[in-house]
């Protein structure tokens, strides 16, 4: 077989890298290819690891950037849909389940149904405040959700405030639009270098804090949907591709931090678009493909020791007991981030106890964890050898029942991890050789 690659990388260039007084054009960085022929992992520890600390996301530990205690100490959250009596019920048996200290990531709790009129949330329904309230009492924190990239054209805000003037425009003058499964509605996409923008996202922090008293805001999209290029004449950035677009979010979210947030606030956006860690507090980590391809860590691999993640992959959105949410949460735990992101009616359901069960076993687990999991390197994955039997995991495919992690505290102590998603023990072997007694729906820690 052939022993050349091709590789190539085409990018939407800006009107800004030609110099308009000599008409010089420079694409203003350079590209490094590195291969390791012991595969992604050698490469990335070798080669990219060490370049991510050159690089303004970054160069920056989680101690320098003032994230409120009450975030560094969440192991578990859960992901609240609407404003109802059966609602607040289902988070009231959670917490009740496993306590004080639960996030609760508010959904559905604006004047118009998810994914339509952006970004009209106000006013919230009658009782969201008072969610928002009892779930706080409980010691336990909420955060609502607002889109920080879409402006819905049926918005009365669209046609009050020429919401068109601050939309993303192609190279032709047309609109970038968007439609999502949910709602069908036809959205667009806005340039976050807009002022139009700032000043909406801006306001709507500050009415979510003010007349809510959340616990800060979800601001979704920021880190999960690729930037556009952008021709618009009146946005104040060169048309075309370029940086713009992640300059414009930074701009945004340090005024917002600056400003806006009030103390011990967090905000927080969906995904890990690497340049976006430092902005927020926590990110999001759902949006990961796993048909027809395998998971590897390696945003821990380069990133464990500096961001804070929450969940694995969407959690499923009718049933939990098919051994698919366990997988999650088994995963979740050997990659260090926060658990759960689960709607509590479903998880709350007397048929999910075992679910339950194993993701409170996983949370108390994780609650003795902070040494490692703060700060800590996430070194590698590993997969038991020994009775560790592979089962059909709905949309993972096949997978072992018991995996395990290795990671690095910044203090230099290493740790294995190992975790049992089973209702089955299993005696497995450790990479040292000594074998170990997994309990059903189970997991370790091990000192090295």
């Amino acid at each position: 077989g052939s022993k050349s690659v091709t590789f190539v990388t085409e990018v939407v260039t800006s009107e800004g890298w030609t110099d308009a007084t000599t008409g010089r054009f420079d694409l203003p960085w350079t590209t490094v290819v590195g291969y390791n022929p012991d595969g992604w992992q050698a490469a990335a520890l070798q080669w990219y690891r060490p370049f991510t600390f050159t690089c303004e996301w970054g160069n920056k530990s989680l101690q320098s950037r003032n994230i409120p205690q009450w975030l560094l100490d969440k192991d578990l959250w859960i992901r609240s849909k609407g404003v109802t009596d059966t609602v607040m019920a289902a988070i009231n048996k959670t917490i009740d389940f496993f306590g004080e200290g639960i996030g609760v990531h508010t959904y559905y709790w604006h004047n118009y149904p998810y994914d339509t009129h952006y970004p009209d949330y106000f006013p919230a329904k009658p009782e969201f405040e008072g969610m928002i309230s009892t779930i706080q009492k409980r010691k336990c924190h909420a955060v609502p959700y607002i889109n920080g990239r879409l402006w819905d054209p049926a918005a009365d805000s669209y046609t009050a405030l020429n919401g068109a003037s601050a939309s993303c425009r192609k190279a032709d003058g047309t609109l970038y639009t968007e439609i999502y499964p949910t709602s069908k509605v036809l959205n667009t996409v806005t340039c976050p270098a807009s002022s139009l923008w700032h000043k909406i996202i801006i306001g709507l922090v500050d009415k979510i804090q003010n007349e809510l008293h959340t616990n800060g805001v979800y601001i979704d999209q920021i880190a999960a949907a690729a930037p556009q290029p952008c021709f618009a004449k009146n946005h104040g950035h060169a048309a075309g591709g370029g940086d713009f677009w992640y300059k414009s979010y930074k701009a945004l979210i340090d005024s917002i931090r600056g400003n806006h947030l009030r103390k011990d606030n967090i905000v927080f956006s969906e995904e890990n678009s690497e340049c976006y860690i430092p902005l927020f507090d926590m990110l999001l980590t759902v949006n990961t493909p796993h048909a027809n391809c395998s998971i590897v860590p390696l945003f821990p691999t380069v990133y464990s020791d500096r961001v804070i993640t929450c969940a694995y992959t969407y959690t499923p959105t009718a049933d939990v007991t098919k051994g698919e949410f366990r997988y999650q949460n088994m995963q979740c735990f050997l990659y260090g981030s926060q658990l759960g992101w689960v709607d509590p009616t479903l998880l709350m359901r007397d048929e999910a106890k075992t679910e339950a069960t194993f993701l409170r076993t996983l949370m108390e687990l994780r609650k003795k964890q902070h040494d490692i999991f703060i700060e800590g390197r996430y070194i590698r994955e590993f997969v038991p050898g020994g009775d560790n039997p592979q089962i059909d995991v709905p949309t993972f495919g096949k997978n072992h029942v018991v995996m395990g992690s290795e990671w690095q505290s910044k203090d230099g102590q290493r740790v294995w991890y190992v975790v049992n998603m089973d209702t089955q023990a299993h005696e497995v072997i450790l990479p040292s050789g000594k074998s170990l007694k997994m309990k059903p729906l189970s997991g370790k820690r091990i000192n090295l």
